[in-house]
């Protein structure tokens, strides 16, 4: 049926329950018959795994001209029934509950990072405190995705993902161009890396042209259990953003991205999956899909959040070798 769109014309184009149509439906054989018109398209959905594809083109929309993006829950819609809603919760798992009925995209079939939600963990960017602590990370990549981050800490230990460096089959060189001139618009950076296997050679030609890391040792699982537990909201708490707002103290999470700011990052840790039978003893990093900048999410959390020691270093782009700083002095 899609051959028969070849060479049409559309004013309008409704893509009913766009989750369940294939990816090259719309690029290939639908967005091509509202050129000649400008016509419009609209993708009424309610979030699926297999539309994986177009919850990727939702993150891209504050990025694209022209596009918008509604949202509207259940309980949000005067004609449903108040009931049948609250019966539905009690019957579904939340995560199933939250995308049938709360039109979240939750993936709740294997995910890995259940606990992150969009309407909770992003937030809109705001001025970081000039006391707060910057922490970066990088996962090395060569035909994989060179992954970056940086994050603000909070004195009262929430994080904030506030940009991200995302690239593929790009050189050295230019990875540490662009991390270096961002860098210089920020307060000193304590930045992480994986010297595992390739790494460490990375690292050390990152580290010549002027961007230098610290090697962080430890198991996937203890990183990723880190990551895992900021993300889950907890009570009694009120993180900076929430604060700002005169919102009162509630249940909220350690861990924030800025909206708009990590589109790479609000892939992965949405997308992420387990492999079948992979969440058994000693298969714990068994996953399906992307996971470049969460491995930096881990390491940096796992790293800002480790047992204090009175000296840690702080390593800033172009600023020469690593300078120890006393935790109580800050010299």
């Amino acid at each position: 049926r899609s051959l028969s769109l070849v060479g049409e014309e559309n004013d309008w184009i409704i893509l009913s329950e766009a989750a369940q149509h294939k990816s090259e439906t719309w690029s290939r054989y639908l967005r091509p018959t509202l050129s000649s018109r400008m016509g419009t398209a609209i993708f009424p959905t309610t979030p699926d795994i297999g539309g994986a594809w177009l919850y990727e083109m939702e993150l891209d929309i504050p990025k694209m001209t022209g596009w918008e993006m509604f949202h509207c829950a259940a309980w949000d819609a005067p004609h449903f029934n108040p009931d049948e809603i609250a019966a539905a919760k009690t019957e579904l798992s939340d995560d199933a509950f939250q995308e049938q009925f709360g039109g979240e995209w939750t993936f709740h079939a294997g995910r890995v990072f259940k606990p992150f939600s969009r309407q909770i963990h992003v937030v809109p960017p705001f001025k970081i405190p000039p006391a707060w602590k910057w922490f970066s990370g990088v996962d090395f990549g060569l035909r994989d995705a060179t992954a970056v981050l940086w994050a603000a800490l909070s004195p009262e230990g929430d994080f904030y993902v506030t940009d991200e460096y995302y690239e593929v089959g790009k050189p050295t060189e230019l990875h540490t161009e662009v991390v270096r001139s961002r860098d210089r618009l920020l307060p000193p950076v304590v930045r992480v890396a994986d010297y595992h296997a390739l790494g460490a050679q990375l690292a050390l030609d990152w580290s010549r042209r002027g961007v230098k890391t610290l090697d962080i040792q430890v198991n996937r699982q203890t990183k990723r259990d880190r990551l895992m537990a900021m993300l889950e909201p907890r009570d009694y708490h009120l993180p900076y953003h929430a604060r700002m707002k005169g919102l009162p103290v509630g249940k909220y999470p350690r861990f924030f991205l800025f909206a708009g700011k990590c589109p790479q990052f609000e892939r992965e840790i949405q997308l992420l999956q387990w492999k079948a039978g992979s969440r058994k003893e000693g298969t714990y990093g068994d996953t399906m899909g992307d996971d470049h900048a969460v491995d930096v999410a881990e390491m940096v959390v796992f790293y800002a959040t480790r047992s204090r020691k009175s000296v840690e270093v702080h390593v800033r782009s172009g600023t020469g070798y690593p300078r120890p700083v006393s935790q109580m002095t800050g010299y």
